[in-house]
């Protein structure tokens, strides 16, 4: 995939930080969204399309004890699609 749009009516998802100084990751809840609010999560495609400039988002789906519904779009490329750094990544 090269990105991924997410709409949740409540808490659930957990996004890793970006990694510190050899101490783990934490795992930060991501908010509910509101009208018109997406949150988008780079994929493996596009951190390889930048070289790494855009780093593809570890996440996970807790279970929680309230009601939560999410619109989870993936989006990818046609097969064939050469997956290599961009020449302004190169």
């Amino acid at each position: 995939e090269c990105f991924t749009l997410i709409r949740q009516s409540a808490p659930g998802l957990q996004l890793q930080a970006a990694r510190g100084c050899g101490d783990p990751a934490p795992w930060v809840d991501a908010p509910a969204t509101q009208r018109g609010e997406f949150i988008v999560m780079v994929a493996d495609m596009l951190e390889r399309w930048t070289n790494g400039a855009l780093r593809a988002t570890p996440h996970r789906v807790r279970a929680v004890p309230w009601e939560r519904m999410s619109v989870v779009r993936f989006n990818g490329v046609a097969s064939g699609t050469v997956i290599a750094p961009l020449p302004a990544f190169g």
